[in-house]
């Protein structure tokens, strides 16, 4: 490894091969003489002191090249460059083939014969077969015979051979022991109660009753006590003397017997 003390350098930037020549101590300026042959190279001495520039002497030739230094330290990583335009998009593929159909609710159907009613409903399974139905969905079991007569509920079990049921809502009565099965939709809440109507005419009033036997007499009551006697009016006027009668004499008068 060569390490130089540089006192003074021509132009700019940054170079990975380098010629290196031998250059004496700086003179006095003279006249440039002409070029010697160069001679071998002596021991390099102590760095005088710089002296004034002098003028550029011819180039000599160029030395061997000095073994390559060691790789530097790695630079940091450059800023992420914009995002080149999308590429046109490629052609669509070809259509893959059609998968196999999956199970459906059409064709569960049971054997059992079971009456209709609410609560817990058990029924085997023809030809083992569930189709899709699974926990949780709410059904209708069907008499087929007579569509009217139906149950409805939730399945809490299901397999290939067995499907038990909660029915809570019924149509019909009976049993029968053919059922199919089919998706029914769940039970919404229940709407808010309606306004009260207004109030009917009054009806006209109804003919009066006959009049009832008349009840038997009541027993009479005791006599109530004697009232006090009242006190005595006061006396009234004499009343005026009457006129002297007329003396007749002694007669019979006829209609007076």
């Amino acid at each position: 490894m060569l390490t130089l003390n540089v006192t003074k350098t021509v132009g700019t930037g940054t170079f990975t091969s380098w010629t290196v020549n031998l250059d004496g101590a700086v003179g006095a300026i003279g006249f440039t003489g002409p070029t010697g042959p160069t001679g071998a190279a002596g021991n390099t001495g102590a760095i005088g002191n710089t002296g004034a520039t002098g003028n550029t002497g011819s180039q000599g030739n160029t030395g061997a090249t000095g073994a390559t230094g060691n790789t530097g330290n790695t630079g940091p990583t450059g800023a992420i460059g914009n995002t080149g335009a999308t590429g046109a998009t490629g052609p669509t593929g070809s259509t893959g083939a059609t998968g196999g159909t999956g199970p459906g609710y059409s064709g569960v159907a049971s054997l059992t014969s079971v009456t209709i009613g609410t609560g817990s409903q058990t029924f085997t399974l023809a030809g083992s077969y569930q189709g899709a139905f699974i926990v949780g969905m709410r059904i209708r079991a069907i008499y087929p015979v007579s569509p009217t007569n139906w149950m409805e509920g939730v399945i809490t079990s299901i397999n290939t051979t067995t499907l038990v049921m909660t029915v809570d809502t019924t149509s019909g009565s009976g049993t029968f022991a053919i059922w199919n099965f089919s998706i029914a939709g769940l039970i919404g809440i229940t709407g808010p109660t309606g306004a009260a109507g207004a109030t009917g005419a009054t009806g006209s009033t109804g003919a009066t009753g006959q009049t009832g036997p008349t009840g038997p007499t009541g027993i009479t009551g005791s006599t109530g006590s004697t009232g006090q006697t009242g006190a005595t009016g006061s006396t009234g006027q004499t009343g005026s003397t009457g006129s002297n009668a007329v003396a007749f004499p002694d007669m019979l008068w006829l209609g007076a017997m």
